[in-house]
């Protein structure tokens, strides 16, 4: 695969990921704010991830061209998603999930370890223990 900057991309990022086969993970309605803001940035790079190795796994030649603004929002993703697992393994975050009602912490966990699994990032991600 041929990386390349260019100006203007022929094909944007969105359209890309619009074509991807990854369907990021939905938070249950009832999910706090912060956990949800926490799935999209991390969603929305997984998406760009497995977009990125489907390129990668092309049987040709394929050259993706991304423009200035789409490297920049790629690393604002990474930045973001970097901020996330920090706060993930902080004291604070872990006492706000360890006072979730059960069936929350259940379905956080799930959702958390399958995107966390998708990004291959091998991260801490917090577990219910049973009180």
């Amino acid at each position: 695969m041929v990386l390349k900057q260019t100006p203007e991309a022929e094909t944007t990022l969105e359209d890309a990921l619009a074509q991807s086969s990854y369907t990021p993970p939905t938070p249950a309605r009832d999910t706090d704010p912060r956990y949800f803001a926490v799935c999209t940035v991390l969603s929305a790079t997984a998406a760009t991830i497995e977009q990125l190795r489907e390129w990668m796994d092309a049987d040709e030649d394929v050259t993706v061209s991304f423009s200035q603004e789409d490297i920049i929002r790629i690393e604002d993703a990474f930045d973001a998603m970097s901020a996330v697992v920090s706060h993930q393994r902080s004291e604070e975050f872990r006492e706000d999930f360890d006072t979730c009602p059960p069936d929350l912490r259940e379905s956080l966990d799930e959702s958390a370890t399958g995107i966390a699994n998708d990004l291959g990032l091998g991260v801490d991600v917090p577990h219910s223990e049973s009180k």
